[in-house]
């Protein structure tokens, strides 16, 4: 990551490894382009990680620093982290748009974290991957329109099969409603007798009953 212009970065450099704990150097040149290093001042020095499209600050090295200096000091907190090639330094002006970088380097003996910091794919914050995460979880734990359309089928079955059901017993007991008023109207295997059944039936015992009268007095007058 080179300078934009003004300070050229010279320690640390891609290659070199700083440890946690111990004090390391970092030092700079003009690189001869605007702005010149004798008008940049009050220059912050931090220490990132990640790549110049997606950066991560670790720790301010300094601050209110003068171009013209030309080196720092700073001692590698051990709680910084995690290990890897994955760091450089960034250097801004905050009175203006000017931002200069070192190259990568690697920090070893180091047992912190970043937030927010995925050291296997130092490009892409960790949010990316939670949110890809959580997408899939939620995409798992919601039940699938193929579930939700068998689940809807299921049921419009059961409704079918009740109202099949209903269907049946209604038909059943029409039946049954229509076999009584057949039964009443004497259009039924078991009808009620007619009025003009019921006179010939009487009819029949008058005479039977006249006949075995008829039978007895023969019967006296013959004895």
């Amino acid at each position: 990551m080179p300078a934009e212009a003004g300070v050229e970065i010279l320690n640390p450099y891609t290659g070199i490894v700083w440890k946690g704990g111990e004090t390391e150097q970092i030092k700079w040149q003009d690189n001869n382009q605007a702005p010149l290093l004798s008008t940049l001042t009050n220059l912050v020095f931090e220490l990132m990680a990640g790549t110049q499209d997606t950066q991560f600050p670790v720790a301010q090295i300094a601050n209110n620093v003068q171009g013209s200096s030309l080196s720092l000091t700073y001692t590698v907190p051990a709680n910084l982290g995690p290990q890897g090639s994955f760091y450089f330094i960034r250097v801004t002006q905050p009175s203006s748009s000017y931002t200069a970088y070192s190259a990568d380097f690697e920090i070893d003996n180091i047992n912190g974290t970043i937030p927010n910091f995925n050291p296997s794919n130092p490009g892409t914050p960790l949010t990316s991957t939670t949110a890809d995460a959580s997408s899939t979880a939620s995409s798992s734990s919601t039940p699938s329109s193929s579930a939700n359309v068998t689940t809807t089928a299921s049921a419009h079955k059961t409704n079918s099969a009740l109202s099949s059901t209903d269907s049946s017993s209604q038909t059943s007991s029409d039946q049954l409603v229509t076999a009584a008023s057949a039964t009443s109207n004497g259009s039924g295997s078991t009808s009620t007798p007619s009025p003009q059944s019921k006179s010939s039936s009487n009819k029949l015992a008058i005479n039977v009953y006249v006949l075995s009268l008829a039978l007895l007095a023969m019967s006296f007058y013959l004895y």
